[in-house]
């Protein structure tokens, strides 16, 4: 497994864990009546799906990289640096 793609999974998992935990947190504070200040909740929130949309964003573009490489590879043709670039075709 690629380390690019351990770190995606972790992160992902991550993600997961802290909205998980989160939602908890919400639902024993409206159940039990307890008011506080949930603002570090909600800016923890906010970071974690900034950090895992950035993540996301490398990781796919990565994978683009990559998977013309291969294509290229498989097809037998030949690939310069202008066939690199990101932009869309």
């Amino acid at each position: 497994m690629e380390f690019s793609k351990l770190i995606f999974i972790i992160n992902t998992a991550l993600v997961l864990f802290i909205t998980i935990w989160g939602m908890w947190l919400f639902s024993v504070a409206v159940f039990n009546e307890i008011t506080v200040d949930f603002t570090p909740v909600v800016t923890l929130f906010g970071v974690i799906y900034t950090e895992y949309g950035a993540t996301t964003a490398f990781y796919y573009n990565k994978a683009k990289a990559e998977n013309k490489l291969k294509l290229a590879k498989k097809y037998k043709i030949e690939i310069g640096k202008e066939d690199m670039t990101f932009e869309e075709d």
